[in-house]
């Protein structure tokens, strides 16, 4: 009652304000935190389409990089094998070229050697 919070409390040097003052107090309180957290929710959904962008966006960063490292070396290899196949082909046409010359030899020889038999 207002007479004790004037005569107990008003000597001890407590503050004190009447239940109606604390209780509009109390709920403007309650609205500024209230409207705070909706404020921070606001916020928060804002930084977490950010986030999903960002995430979306790394995303297909990466598999194009992904793509684009499969391409250029399937390109490469490609360029290897033909690579092969031609050096291939050169040491079959250089193998065929000396043996042609080792075996017209190897017949000059044979000739040579039935005519000294005679």
């Amino acid at each position: 009652c207002s007479t004790c919070a004037t005569t107990d409390h008003g000597r001890v040097g407590h503050e004190f304000i009447s239940l109606s003052d604390a209780g509009s107090h109390q709920v403007a309180k309650l609205q500024h935190i209230v409207e705070n957290t909706r404020q921070r929710l606001i916020d928060l959904k804002h930084s977490q389409k950010l986030i999903d962008r960002s995430y979306t966006l790394l995303q297909t960063q990466y598999n194009k990089a992904q793509h684009d490292i499969n391409e250029t070396f399937n390109f490469y290899r490609q360029l290897i094998d033909e690579r092969k196949t031609d050096l291939i082909k050169e040491l079959d046409n250089t193998f065929g070229e000396k043996q042609n010359v080792l075996t017209n030899q190897i017949q000059k020889i044979d000739e040579a050697v039935e005519r000294a038999n005679l």
